[in-house]
């Protein structure tokens, strides 16, 4: 398998645990040649610290042509700007989440990598990890029997003024985890019905009157239908004051109550009925931090023709799911999704990894 050569763009506190995953557990398919940021000296700063040699402004980066794959680490805003750029250089794209702010964005991103043949692949990447992987190998394999029902609920204590500019509240920030987890493991949604509150009941809460929109809502809670019948509730937001993620499977045989999804590893758990949890050993490789490995699957499919699990099929699925629970709460009516989305291969499980042998390690907080 050849080496895809990769910049990143986007020198923020998170690029260094992809910086180290990548020239570390990931370097087999990787090599990372280039970092730019909009300010160079943050770029300079994270190139000394990981010893690479081309650094600077977004030209360093874009204008490079050894560098194949791009790695967005921009902040959520630009996203869209910003993929569109490094796609128009003709470069691959590994963005994190999400896609885009708007569904307009998300497709004309989705069209313009296809119409260049160019690979598109969003975070979580966390889905690619060992706890939603166990997770979906246990419901596909019918150890719960015929999936039915599903339940996410996930709070973030943040209400600033920064935190709803970023990231327009918790259903784009920490909703692609918990709306991810569940694509990956029930497929396709086919409706939403929800509804996002603007009121945010936080005594002296200091985010401004005019950030708090249904556009940018603080709490919001969704019903999805999926094709296969199965259907679920979330929950998304900032009024409980602490982070509380919960996720949780029902079929007819049984219940599977999954790890964060917002983390690789983590505690899976099997829920008979009347019965008490059974904790199960995690099936698969990656359940510490491994930040990258979906740039890491994209340089897999590169060399082997076939799209990334990571799709960006998946992410604009995953964001027509939360900005439909908006649309939802506007119209006062269903909302029937338009996008296509079939589920990937599953990643290799521990057995067939080499050996069996490739280590499962502690569930690592991955929140960006």
């Amino acid at each position: 398998m050849g080496e895809l050569k990769v910049g990143v763009m986007g020198c923020g506190a998170i690029s260094d645990i992809y910086l180290k995953n990548l020239m570390g557990v990931f370097s087999d398919r990787v090599r990372v040649v280039a970092v730019g940021d909009v300010m160079a000296e943050s770029a300079r700063k994270r190139a000394g610290e990981h010893g690479i040699a081309t650094f600077g402004g977004p030209e360093a980066v874009l204008e490079n042509p050894e560098v194949g794959l791009v790695l967005n680490l921009t902040p959520a805003p630009v996203h869209y700007a910003s993929t569109k750029q490094m796609l128009m250089a003709g470069k691959h794209v590994y963005s994190e989440k999400p896609l885009a702010l708007s569904m307009m964005e998300g497709r004309e991103l989705v069209s313009l990598a296809g119409g260049k043949g160019l690979m598109l692949s969003v975070a979580p990447d966390t889905l690619l990890g060992a706890g939603v992987q166990t997770c979906r190998r246990i419901i596909d394999s019918g150890e719960i029997g015929k999936p039915v029902a599903a339940f996410g609920f996930v709070s973030v204590p943040s209400n600033t003024e920064r935190y709803f500019t970023v990231f327009r509240g918790p259903l784009l920030d920490l909703g692609p985890y918990h709306v991810g987890a569940l694509l990956m493991m029930l497929g396709a949604v086919r409706s939403v019905s929800g509804i996002a509150q603007a009121k945010i009941d936080v005594p002296a809460a200091p985010l401004p009157p005019a950030a708090r929109t249904v556009e940018n809502p603080g709490q919001a809670a969704a019903v999805l239908e999926f094709a296969s019948g199965a259907v679920a509730t979330l929950i998304c937001t900032v009024e409980y004051e602490a982070y509380s993620p919960e996720l949780k499977v029902w079929g007819t045989k049984s219940a599977v109550v999954c790890n964060d999804p917002n983390n690789f590893g983590g505690p899976v758990k099997l829920a008979p009925p009347y019965k008490p949890l059974e904790e199960q050993s995690l099936r698969f490789p990656h359940g510490e931090n491994r930040r990258g490995i979906g740039v890491w699957d994209m340089a897999g499919a590169l060399a082997e023709g076939r799209p990334p699990r990571l799709s960006a099929e998946l992410a604009l699925h995953s964001l027509e799911v939360m900005l439909a629970v908006i649309e939802s709460t506007k119209s006062g009516g269903r909302i029937e999704l338009t996008t296509v989305y079939e589920r990937s291969e599953p990643m290799p499980g521990l057995a067939e990894t080499e050996g069996g042998s490739a280590v499962v390690g502690q569930a690592v907080a991955a929140t960006v």
